[in-house]
């Protein structure tokens, strides 16, 4: 569902999994910009989709990936899976092996987390910040 200030419009995501996370960003007040991911339930490749100014949506695979977590800011969408992967311009690279679960407030305040280590990235480099027993997991991040 997508609501563009006064009322919700059905969205179709093109996938048949499940949505396990959704981000968005609003400019002046309006949706600018919504992407989410759907991650089916066994083995396969997660979809990440973009749906911009309520009309268009475009997906990318990452082969072998299980993204769980969509974060964006400005020109920059982060995705958390078994690693965390950066899109400048829908282009992709992976930036650390860790990362579950992503959100920030800015570029230089982003939290990754993965079930035993959380990690921060400050604008220059990423840095370990807790790790804890393997045995202790979370579901989700806040910033």
């Amino acid at each position: 569902m997508f609501y563009n200030g006064s009322s919700w419009q059905k969205i179709e995501s093109g996938t048949q999994y499940p949505i396990t996370d959704v981000w968005g960003l609003t400019n002046l007040g309006l949706v600018s910009k919504v992407i989410a991911v759907a991650d089916p339930p066994g083995p396969g490749e997660s979809t990440i989709f973009s749906l911009i100014s309520g009309n268009a949506i475009d997906t990318l695979d990452l082969p072998g990936e299980r993204i769980g977590s969509i974060w964006t800011y400005g020109m920059k969408t982060y995705a958390g899976g078994i690693k965390t992967w950066e899109s400048t311009n829908n282009i992709w690279k992976q930036i650390i092996d860790q990362g579950r679960e992503i959100k920030g407030t800015s570029y230089n305040n982003i939290i990754a987390a993965s079930p035993s280590i959380v990690m921060h990235f400050n604008g220059i480099r990423w840095q370990n910040i807790i790790q804890w027993p393997v045995n202790l997991t979370f579901n989700a991040v806040a910033v």
